[in-house]
């Protein structure tokens, strides 16, 4: 219903009351549910059964990302993922429906995109139009601290060795994303003592060094979109040690493209 008479679903979400807890009222139904669902990609039955006809594809990246958490120190679950994941309902209730194996879904936020290039193969997108269009961030990584070497922008073996187990997997299993990586740099004091173009350029060539190194490693260029920034003004030029530490990260934040 939501796809053929949106607002009519919207009054009924609205009259079933608990209104609190829906967000969407009686006075404004439909621009209260258009709201809460322009952040969440909603996924249709032709979704869901393209999604399920590779039931290793899913398995596997839901694998890799139990190792992408893995290795940034949290404890993950041992049962069998594909245990887990029965693909009956979908694929018996794509059957009664006979639906369109190519129909693209109509609802509000159609960014859903498990499985959807599985036929056509993945469609060719520039670095611009991701960026100024659609693009949204879907999640931040977990590994955000990076070492390089002692006043340097060259990673050490370590660092190197968490993006490949942290970054490269999903980069790997899911060729429709895209990763900003986005670094900031310490500006340690007393006044005067660097300058704020010295804090600008380790911060982006930081960012850089992570990018080529996962170039290095068959990431496309293209998928990359490097970032950086200053620390918080009330940290410049500080020779408080905690805060330096604090401002030296780098945020690597995985990108869609609204496709």
């Amino acid at each position: 219903m939501q796809q053929s008479d949106f607002a009519r679903a919207a009054r009924h979400i609205a009259d079933w009351g608990h209104n609190d807890y829906t967000g969407v009222s009686a006075e404004r139904s439909g621009e209260d549910l258009r709201n809460m669902l322009s952040g969440v990609a909603q996924a249709d039955l032709a979704d869901n059964a393209r999604a399920f006809e590779a039931m290793p594809q899913i398995v596997e990246r839901l694998r890799q990302t139990r190792n992408l958490w893995a290795s940034a120190g949290y404890a993950i679950p041992t049962s069998d993922i594909g245990a887990v994941i029965d693909p009956t309902f979908v694929q018996t209730s794509e059957r009664g429906k006979q639906i369109a194996p190519n129909a693209v879904n109509r609802f509000v936020n159609n960014s859903f995109a498990l499985g959807r290039f599985s036929a056509g193969g993945i469609p060719q997108i520039s670095a611009a139009a991701a960026l100024t269009a659609t693009t949204s961030v879907t999640s931040a990584l977990p590994c955000s601290r990076f070492d390089f070497l002692p006043n340097s922008t060259e990673l050490t073996d370590d660092a190197k060795q968490l993006l490949i187990d942290c970054a490269l997997p999903i980069l790997r299993q899911s060729p429709t994303l895209y990763l900003r990586v986005k670094s900031s740099s310490a500006w340690p004091g007393p006044k005067g003592a660097v300058r704020q173009i010295d804090v600008e350029n380790t911060a982006r060539e930081r960012a850089e060094a992570i990018a080529d190194f996962l170039v290095q490693l068959g990431v496309k260029k293209e998928r990359l979109f490097i970032t950086w920034t200053l620390p918080p003004e009330d940290h410049w030029e500080t020779l408080d040690l905690l805060k330096q530490v604090e401002d030296r990260y780098v945020e690597l934040s995985l990108l869609v493209s609204g496709l």
